[in-house]
């Protein structure tokens, strides 16, 4: 099931039993039971009442006694609130597993997809054949640990790049980590023997890569100052020869600096071979929609408030940024991009991050190859960075993009968000109208006012600067219409001007304004309510597939038989266990008598006369019964009772014909005797 809950069939009647015992076990621990007495809980009942206290016992001896039926009264119900929480830590424990080994189905059978679109994956993985005692050497601590050297090895050489400074303390921490790579490629080496090296190339190109990077650094780190040092050190001319001539040889190799960069494999490497199926959590959605609100926040405090760290706090918000997305990409592949869903959305997120690792990792990442390539400063005067550079810093724009994501996870706000854009589509029909207007004002204006048609002698110097053309005067009657008409003072005054001025406010302000707001309202209301509508089905299909789940493990859990199919015994006993009956009427949303009442309608007989029904159309009946009748609802009667009278006038006629039979053996039978 796709809810993570574990259905039994048929045959695994023995872990139903069991679970059904695993259920009853804590409650029964925990000493709640049918308690019959004064102030007792009656299970018979649907409500539970407390008796009155008799007004008579309101004595000193009547007080303590109320006072100690109080106590059993707060006892009882403790031990119930007891029973409750080991229930329902007993259902969490069983839905939790459920899940996880729905988790795991997928998990495989998403590599089994895999493995059979792409064969040359299939991988044939056996046990190392060195030293079996370094097995955790390939297991996820050691290999955590490891990514975590490799990250804190790419940071030095980006911090190395960019300060330009090639300090003692950086050596040193280089020269750890490659000791580290060293020690870490031996013990591989120790516990797969042969096997590292020698293989399938899908599996052992890894492993290449990391001997490589090895090897690269020993050459660069260890090698050439080891010889620059005895090179520095003899002074006769054939040694000094012979030492240069090896130099000019191994400066050759100081091309393999730039293969240090490919450590940053090891952390795709780990990536790939990763489970990440926790980051499909809520938890992780919550963390991700925290990080966004909270870049959103920093983006503006960044531009006025100066910080240093705030570089480093764009890189941790980049990270993460770059992990979710890395994540998507890596569960979806292509479909990323064309999902029938969320793709606007996913496309939207891939150019907001890929605007970040242009702007914030492209930059250092030129500046370090530039640096291990050349061996020294990278050149800041070189062409062709500056001709990249304006393009990277203009990347810093799609920064603004991410307050874009919060709409994603804000629901209030997206639905407004998609009431304003639904809502501008109807408004393109009213800005036409409005563009039509202020065109044939413009044309209007600008005879009248413009040229002097409504004055008696020559216009106002500010009529002929307004109404110039038709283009002025249609931006000048725009911002009259949008609430700025005190730029007309200095034209009023003639009569005329004044009636044309208030014409055309009535039928801008008023008429079009109107006409605006309403079309608006209409779209955002008819927006909203559809939205609404969407999120109640919604929300109304998530409830009744967990109610149908719900009953499908109640249901599992009471039939101990395991074929299926629900007894009147076993649906007694249920409805007789105040905890299963709770949770059968939560679930169904129906008393108990209506539940009793359905069961016994809807059952039928088997041959030992005992009324029995499958549990799966049980469930599907108890979805219909809560839903209220409809036309379609009458159709099918009609279609049922119709049925039913067909099948009683062909009933009817094979008994006329069975009738008519009795009859000619009757008259026979009369011959017979008369003969």
């Amino acid at each position: 099931m796709d809810m993570g809950v574990r259905v039994i069939d048929s045959g695994d009647s023995s872990r139903s039993s069991a679970g059904y015992t695993a259920l009853q076990s804590p409650l029964e621990s925990s000493g709640v039971s049918c308690w019959r007495g004064r102030k007792s809980f009656a299970l018979e009942d649907d409500d539970e009442e407390l008796e009155e206290e008799d007004p008579a016992d309101m004595t000193e001896l009547g007080q303590m006694r109320v006072i100690q039926e109080t106590m059993v009264e707060e006892e009882q119900l403790r031990l119930r609130l007891e029973g409750l929480d080991k229930l329902w830590s007993c259902r969490r424990k069983l839905v939790e597993d459920g899940l996880q080994n729905a988790r795991a189905r997928r998990l495989r059978h998403e590599t089994e997809l895999e493995l059979l679109q792409n064969p040359e994956l299939v991988e044939i993985r056996s046990v190392p054949e060195g030293d079996q005692s370094l097995a955790w050497v390939d297991g996820a601590v050691f290999s955590l640990i490891g990514i975590s050297v490799v990250i804190l090895n790419l940071i030095t050489m980006i911090l190395q790049a960019t300060t330009q400074k090639d300090s003692a303390v950086l050596r040193w921490v280089n020269q750890v980590f490659l000791v580290w790579y060293i020690v870490e490629f031996a013990l591989r080496a120790a516990l797969h023997s042969r096997g590292l090296l020698i293989g399938k190339l899908s599996v052992v190109w890894w492993n290449w890569l990391d001997l490589i990077i090895v090897v690269s650094g020993i050459l660069d780190q260890w090698l050439y100052p080891a010889i620059s040092l005895l090179s520095a050190g003899h002074h006769q001319d054939h040694v000094a020869n012979n030492y240069s001539s090896l130099m000019r040889a191994l400066r050759l190799l100081r091309l393999l600096r730039v293969l240090r960069i490919l450590r940053v494999l090891k952390v795709l490497r780990f990536f790939l071979q990763s489970d990440l199926s926790w980051t499909e959590g809520p938890w992780f959605q919550s963390f991700i929609s925290g990080m966004i609100l909270l870049n959103a926040l920093t983006l503006g405090l960044e531009l006025d408030v100066p910080w240093a760290g705030w570089h480093f706090l764009e890189q941790a918000f980049l990270f993460v940024y770059s992990f979710e997305l890395a994540v998507r990409l890596k569960r979806w592949g292509w479909k990323f991009f064309y999902h029938p869903e969320d793709y606007s959305w996913n496309i939207l997120d891939f150019v907001i991050v890929s605007g970040g690792v242009l702007d914030q990792w492209m930059r250092p990442g030129f500046t370090l190859v530039q640096s291990l390539v050349s061996g020294g400063a990278p050149d800041t005067e070189n062409a062709t960075m500056d001709a990249v550079m304006p393009l990277l810093r203009l990347m810093r724009l799609a920064r603004v993009l991410r307050l874009i994501r919060l709409l994603k996870y804000v629901r209030p706000l997206l639905k407004l968000t998609v009431g304003v854009l639904e809502a501008m589509q109807g408004m393109q029909w009213v800005l036409l109208l409005t563009l039509v207007l202020l065109y044939a004002c413009g044309i209007l204006f600008t005879s009248l006012v413009g040229r002097g048609q409504v004055y008696d002698g020559d216009p106002p110097e500010e009529a002929q600067q307004m109404f110039s053309a038709v283009i002025p005067s249609m931006f000048m009657l725009f911002r009259m219409m949008t609430g700025n008409p005190g730029l007309m003072d200095p034209l009023l005054g003639p009569f005329e001007v004044d009636i044309l001025f208030a014409v055309f406010m009535v039928i801008s302000n008023w008429v079009v304004v109107a006409i605006l707001t309403a079309v608006v309202s209409d779209y955002m209301i008819t927006s909203t309510s559809q939205r609404d509508k969407a999120d109640h089905e919604e929300k109304v299909e998530a409830e009744r597939q967990l109610s149908s789940v719900r009953l499908l493990e109640v249901f599992t859990q009471i039939d101990l038989t395991g074929d299926q199919t629900l007894c009147e015994e076993e649906f007694k006993a249920a409805l007789d266990n105040k905890w299963l009956r709770q949770e059968l009427c939560d679930a169904s949303g129906l008393q108990a008598r209506d539940l009793q009442d359905l069961f016994l309608s809807l059952s039928d007989e088997d041959s030992n006369g005992e009324r029995r029904i499958a549990y799966n159309s049980f469930v599907e009946k108890l979805q219909i019964e809560g839903q209220s009748v409809n036309q379609r609802s009458f159709f099918r009667i009609e279609k049922h009772v119709r049925h039913l009278d067909h099948r009683l006038k062909h009933m009817e006629k094979r008994f006329s014909s069975v009738e008519r039979r009795i009859d000619s053996i009757g008259e026979s039978l009369l011959k017979l005797d008369n003969s």
